[in-house]
Formats: C-alpha cells, structure tokens, sequence
C-alpha cells in the first residue's frame, strides 16, 4: 500500500485533487483504501492498486 503524508488540505475538494494527481503520477487505478485525518487539516492517504499486476510500486508481502 502507498501512504501519502498529506498536510495543509483545506477541504475535499483539494484532497480529490491530490488524490487525481497520485493517480496521474503512479499510472495505476487507485482505490481509496483509507482515510485517516491526524490532526485538524493532516492526513494519511493510503492508496492501493485495483489491479494486483498494477502493484509494482509496492513492497513485496513476507510470505
């Protein structure tokens, strides 16, 4: 899963912004695994491939 460190997001409407622009960058189709607001306008972006064969950027899992 890639984790974005996210701060100084004003509201959703700039946060989809970033989120289309991860996806511009990784060339994958995303899912918005989660969401965790931290503290006030911080948050962690977790984005994660739809598709398995698109996961190339990720860590491989320990078996």
């Amino acid at each position: 899963i890639l984790i974005l460190h996210l701060s100084c997001i004003k509201d959703k409407t700039e946060l989809n912004h970033v989120i289309r622009m991860a996806k511009t960058i990784i060339g994958a189709n995303l899912l918005l695994s989660k969401l965790d607001l931290i503290h006030r306008s911080r948050y962690h972006l977790h984005l994660q491939a739809e598709d398995e064969s698109h996961q190339n950027f990720q860590k491989p899992s320990a078996p």
